[in-house]
């Protein structure tokens, strides 16, 4: 993928996605783009991650990847049309999940 996902203004003031964004959090899901699995692990940068480790639970790429595959399934059972990024190894947490207005 070769476009920029930055759509913020960095001053403020940015428009409304034209192409991918979230609106609500209710509704009918159409369309979802979501990160890849292959780089994914648990992040110390995020509060689940870190509440996660401190309690004792670890993290176990398999359940994670079956865990992720049953999203997908659900999502496509669904009809919702699902697009997952490129994996990118610099970017191991690439979790969007976003709509595409209709």
């Amino acid at each position: 993928m070769s476009a920029s996902l930055t759509n913020r203004s960095a001053g403020g003031g940015t428009g409304v996605l034209n192409d991918w964004g979230m609106d609500a959090e209710y509704g009918v899901l159409r369309d979802v783009l979501i990160g890849p699995m292959e780089h994914y692990g648990w992040q110390t940068g995020n509060a689940m991650s870190r509440r996660s480790m401190r309690i004792g639970r670890r993290y176990d790429p398999d359940v994670a990847r079956t865990q992720f595959q049953e999203m997908l399934d659900a999502c496509r059972q669904a009809d919702v049309t699902t697009l997952v990024l490129e994996a990118d190894p610099a970017c191991p947490i690439r979790s969007t999940h976003a709509t595409r207005p209709s």
